[in-house]
């Protein structure tokens, strides 16, 4: 028996919330292992001093995007936060004054407020298929590597919305592909065959990094 397209899997949770919880539950247990576990924290920053080294890019970078625009803000929210690295960074570059985080997990919580000292951030454990955020609360909303993961995309987009301020800015970093990340065997082989020759061609152009054709990246200013 061949296992469940990702439509029927939808369905599913949607119809049986046990399921759907039992779900959301898991979700929560493999993200709070990923950011409170010290063996994996290790690997972590391996791999982050591996990064500063050989400097790989992901498309224009969120920093790099805003000092361009020579754009500052008030009060950011991050969704999917997970420890709260990127918030501390935004602060401590000057690039927001405050900022919000939600995670549905609450060991990575948990581990951001540890990690927030006295840095003006704020933390609440959320299911983003689920949570309502303040209307007109933000001037600034980022995603990243998140979206992928909700059920209910549509009511994030309009919490999302009704949570920024007039003329905020949206980020969103994600993967574009099939519905709910799930690849078919034909393209998966497609993107096989195709990448070592992708990688020989921007090698030959001088460029020192590739960027993936299942990232999409994008700063969305918000009238």
């Amino acid at each position: 028996m061949s296992d469940p397209d990702p439509s029927t899997i939808i369905r599913q949770f949607r119809e049986r919330p046990d399921s759907y919880r039992q779900a959301s539950e898991k979700e929560g247990q493999v993200w709070g292992e990923t950011f409170s576990s010290a063996e994996k924290k290790v690997l972590f920053f391996e791999d982050r001093r591996a990064a500063d080294r050989l400097h790989p890019t992901r498309g224009l970078g969120l920093r790099a995007v805003l000092r361009e625009r020579n754009l500052t803000f008030e009060s950011g929210l991050s969704l999917a936060c997970g420890a709260g690295r990127a918030e501390r960074a935004f602060l401590e570059q000057g690039i927001c004054k405050r900022f919000h985080g939600i995670d549905i997990s609450d060991r990575a919580i948990e581990e951001a407020r540890r990690l927030a000292g006295d840095l003006p951030l704020t933390y609440e454990v959320a299911d983003l298929n689920r949570v309502t955020l303040a209307e007109n609360s933000y001037d600034f909303v980022t995603t990243s590597s998140c979206l992928h993961h909700v059920l209910e995309l549509e009511r994030l987009a309009e919490q999302i919305w009704r949570s920024l301020k007039p003329g905020g800015y949206l980020w969103i970093h994600d993967y574009v592909g099939e519905t709910q990340f799930q690849y078919s065997d034909r393209r998966l082989a497609m993107s096989t065959d195709c990448w070592p020759r992708c990688r020989s061609a921007i090698a030959d152009k001088g460029c020192g990094a590739a960027e993936s054709w299942t990232a999409s990246t994008g700063l969305f200013p918000v009238s």
